[in-house]
């Protein structure tokens, strides 16, 4: 095929595989017409022209007997191609209907020589084949007209054979060995994941032996391995990080970044290690999320990474300082604490901005127990105090770790915005407790000031109606006093002899009523 290809495509060359008896050989020949891609000589080709170069040099054709019946090769091509196309095996009626719709021969001469027209030889031969799939013991002169057949049509039968039929596409790679290898590998996004796995394992095992140990074979069994590490389907992408990660070391093409892009893949974290910084680069990468590791949530993966550069920075903190900054930015919570935890002893090292952010993410947010009721209103006012001090210090860090966000680091500055809001949530919450409690506290007081207001009151006034009491209770005493003394006198004139004991009464009338003034004044003194 490659000799078909060339610009100087040596077609006597060619030609005389046509001659050769083995099935093979005749239908690689065959074949080798379809490849040529000089398209002058298959202009040529297809319209049975005169060819320098394949047919004799026209002076000698003009020295012929009869120059007229000199038939060019490219006639004698056409017609060997017809000839084995309707009379040939399988694989060679294939070989030769695809050379000649390759070619481009025009129905009108074709017509001449087949029945059918290529395109029907083709598909009537790939139809009975692909019949012969049914029949679970697949014979090796099956395998081998696939293995020998256009590749056209091979990609066709690996592009839509069952999964069910991985033994039959496993032994036609193995029939190709690296050709079939580098084959599917070029092909790899128009087949099924299966064939392509089957490729894969299938170069692991050739790296393995010893006959495929030429630098060679090694640059071309790499050239298919290695850029399926890059490969959409992450399933392929770690099967070639696995067979990469058992290759030998001394293989010159697997460099330390290579085996490097293969641990990431398979998250072998020690070799990694042991890389060193030829990992750094793929383990960023990881982190920041464009390498993924499978189809589901990845963040153990990227905190260990972050993790894993660490290790790698251990004696090289400047540098550690410097690739874990933009991690402080990171839309994921964990790896953020996880880089906080890391830069935190060197925080004295990072940047301006970086530090702001730092101190943003790693404020501990503090908020003491304390018994509010058994507080004084000069308590609860130092309280308010000490509270909103507090709340203006982390309302500062927080201002000034989002003002030093990046534009897109929307996470970052949504949970830093959260958590301010949050705190100073819990701030308010606390001095509207210590404020509920201080207006309880005066109200109580004013109650009680009321209370003992009306309870003096009502002292007061007990002491007035009792003065008031007494008073009247003197008064008839008085009078009760002065109707008595009346009496007496009375007595005294009317009766002289009682005169002496008159006298004795009303001093004692007298004192019972000074006693009763003394009693009073005392009462009222009080």
């Amino acid at each position: 095929m490659e000799t078909a290809q060339r610009q100087d495509v040596p077609l006597r060359a060619i030609e005389e595989l046509l001659n050769y008896q083995d099935e093979f050989i005749l239908a690689m020949g065959l074949q080798s017409f379809g490849y040529i891609t000089n398209p002058q000589i298959k202009a040529q080709l297809a319209t049975l022209n005169y060819i320098e170069g394949l047919d004799e040099p026209l002076e000698e054709i003009s020295l012929l007997p009869d120059p007229e019946e000199y038939k060019r090769h490219n006639v004698r091509i056409l017609e060997k191609l017809c000839q084995e196309a309707k009379s040939g095996s399988d694989l060679i009626r294939l070989s030769a209907a695809w050379a000649i719709q390759q070619i481009g021969y025009s129905a009108m001469i074709t017509g001449r020589f087949l029945p059918k027209s290529a395109e029907d030889i083709q598909s009537q031969v790939i139809s009975e084949s692909l019949n012969h799939l049914n029949n679970r013991s697949i014979s090796k002169e099956y395998i081998d007209f696939w293995v020998y057949a256009p590749k056209r049509h091979l990609l066709r039968l690996l592009q839509t054979i069952p999964s069910s039929y991985l033994d039959v596409v496993e032994r036609i790679i193995a029939r190709l060995g690296v050709v079939g290898v580098e084959f599917i590998a070029r092909s790899a996004s128009t087949l099924q994941n299966f064939v392509v796995e089957a490729a894969l394992h299938l170069a692991g095992l050739l790296i393995k032996y010893r006959q495929y140990q030429d630098a060679g074979t090694q640059r071309r069994l790499s050239d298919v391995l290695i850029p399926f590490l890059d490969n959409s389907d992450i399933d392929l992408r770690r099967l070639a990080a696995e067979l990469i990660n058992e290759v030998e070391p001394s293989w010159s093409w697997l460099n330390d970044t290579i085996r490097a892009k293969a641990a990431i893949i398979l998250r072998d974290w020690k070799k990694l290690e042991e890389l060193g910084e030829a990992s750094v680069p793929f383990l960023i990468e990881a982190v920041r999320g464009s390498l993924q590791f499978d189809t589901q949530d990845n963040l153990r993966e990227q905190v260990e990474a972050v993790r894993c550069i660490s290790r790698i920075y251990f004696y090289n903190v400047e540098q550690q300082v410097t690739t874990f900054s933009e991690f402080l930015q990171h839309p994921e919570e964990k790896i953020r604490d996880t880089t906080v935890s890391l830069l935190k002893p060197h925080q004295d090292l990072l940047d301006m901005k970086s530090n702001y952010i730092l101190t943003g993410l790693d404020f501990k947010f503090q908020l003491e127990d304390f018994d509010v009721k058994t507080m004084t209103i000069r308590e609860i006012d130092r309280k308010i105090g000490d509270k909103r001090l507090y709340q203006k210090d982390f309302d500062k860090r927080f201002q000034n770790a989002i003002s030093s966000c990046k534009a897109d680091a929307t996470e970052v500055k949504r949970f830093l915005s959260t958590k301010l809001k949050e705190y100073n949530g819990y701030i308010e919450s606390c001095i509207n407790k210590l404020d509920a409690q201080k207006q309880d506290i005066q109200r109580k007081e004013a109650e009680e000031q009321r209370r003992r207001a009306e309870e003096r009151r009502r002292q007061i006034e007990e002491e007035a109606e009792k003065r008031r009491r007494r008073a009247e209770e003197q008064r008839k005493n008085v009078l009760i006093t002065a109707f008595a003394v009346f009496g007496l006198l009375f007595l005294s004139i009317i009766y002289p002899p009682a005169l002496f004991i008159v006298f004795l009464l009303l001093i004692v009338l007298l004192m019972y009523f000074v006693m009763l003034w003394l009693i009073s004044l005392q009462y009222i003194n009080r």
